[in-house]
């Protein structure tokens, strides 16, 4: 029973996580490092790819430690290491350039705080990262779930741990 549980934290922190670190991208402006950088002769993509490379760095981090504590502490088997690797790779690029894209609308870090919490919470819960204990879920929310990414990240992972390969 812990092993969704922890999974569904895993996937919700990790939005979470991206979410917050993606809003140096407009604390940097709002500081005005930012558009000291562009004038570097370093071009904006190299920029904005460091920027993206430094979100899915600590997203990478983040998700390889709460593989290893929750497999270490508390015994879950997340299933092959090959599919386990897949669905972790796939969870750091969609969390990262959710947020990175999520924050590309905003203007201000008090316009961030406020959208970014509301929409990595509703698409989390729509995702089914906060119902992974709960039975017979109703077939609407079960498709509902394959509208967000984190409903397609759970269910990767949830294969993993039935003993799915790396395909499914």
């Amino acid at each position: 029973m812990i092993g969704p549980l922890v999974l569904g934290m895993l996937v919700f922190f990790a939005f979470f996580v991206g979410a917050i670190s993606a809003q140096s991208f407009i604390r940097e402006a709002e500081q005005g490092t930012l558009a000291r950088l562009y004038r570097t002769p370093t071009s904006r993509i190299s920029i904005l790819m460091g920027k993206f490379g430094a979100v899915a760095g600590v997203l990478s981090l983040q998700v390889l430690l709460l593989l290893g504590i929750g497999w270490l502490v508390f015994g879950i088997e997340w299933g092959l290491p090959l599919a386990v690797l897949a669905n972790a790779l796939g969870l750091v690029i969609a969390a990262s350039g959710f947020s990175v894209m999520l924050i590309s609308f905003l203007r201000s870090t008090h316009q961030a705080f406020l959208v970014m919490g509301g929409v990595v919470i509703l698409t989390g819960m729509a995702g089914g990262t906060m119902t992974t204990t709960f039975a017979n879920l109703p077939i609407a929310y079960r498709t509902l779930n394959l509208f967000t990414l984190q409903g397609w990240i759970m269910r990767g992972f949830e294969a993993a741990m039935r003993g799915g390969s790396a395909a499914e």
